[in-house]
């Protein structure tokens, strides 16, 4: 018996009985010098109700690509401890009742979906324009501007809804131009000397003897020609 024992007034003892409920009413004893005990009953009274976890809940996880499994993280039950203690005034062996309650709220089942956004890029070449330039010789070129790629940048991104799983995708495209490339190119006319050889050409010379010659020294001949490019 875990028994406290408080003393009262003379005759009359109440006391605390630990080891019966409290429905089980008072008893009583007889003390060595004579009083009355009064054994009232007061063991605490301990009652846990479960809750249980019945929801389940879904979760976008943008760790994982679209292509990969959920994953299943299992809900765990709660609860609620109601405890009640008793307290019994020695004097008049009155029971005062004080309860305290302990919970634990149970928590969801999480599914969480491979929502992982998805970024895909494509190149766009820069273009060549030529201008014509008649400062720079034919064949001549000069880079006025550097060219530069463009990119189409397109993502996507996806939305798991809370209660059902559904899985939604929104796409958004951004693109930077490219940057054309200019290159100036010669188209300065060029001038360009051909040579004309001599050629031989053999006379008569009646006042000449039959055997004799006599040379007049040639020159060598220029053609001018003047090339352009279109």
């Amino acid at each position: 018996m875990n028994t406290s024992f408080v003393h009262a007034a003379d005759g009359i003892q109440y006391v605390r009985d630990d080891t019966r409920d409290k429905e089980e009413g008072i008893e009583y004893d007889d003390a060595d010098n004579g009083d009355i005990i009064v054994k009232v009953a007061t063991k605490p009274k301990v009652v846990t109700k479960k809750i249980s976890s019945t929801r389940i809940r879904y979760e976008k996880d943008e760790t994982k690509d679209r292509s990969e499994n959920p994953v299943t993280i299992d809900g765990e039950d709660g609860y609620v401890t109601t405890t009640r203690t008793y307290d019994v005034n020695p004097e008049t062996g009155y029971v005062t009742e004080q309860v305290t309650v302990d919970r634990k709220e149970a928590t969801d089942t999480v599914i969480k979906v491979p929502a992982k956004s998805k970024v895909e890029e494509v190149l766009v070449p820069f273009a060549t324009k030529y201008e014509a330039d008649n400062d720079l010789s034919a064949g001549q070129e000069q880079e006025i501007t550097l060219g530069k790629n463009g990119k189409t940048v397109t993502t996507i991104t996806y939305n798991v809804d809370g209660k059902s799983g559904q899985v939604t995708e929104s796409t958004l495209s951004q693109k930077k131009d490219s940057q054309t490339r200019v290159v100036k190119k010669g188209t300065k006319p060029q001038v360009l000397v051909q040579e004309i050889p001599i050629e031989t050409e053999y006379l008569d010379g009646p006042t000449l003897d039959k055997s004799q010659e006599v040379e007049e020294v040639g020159e060598i001949g220029k053609l001018l020609l003047l090339q352009s490019i279109l």
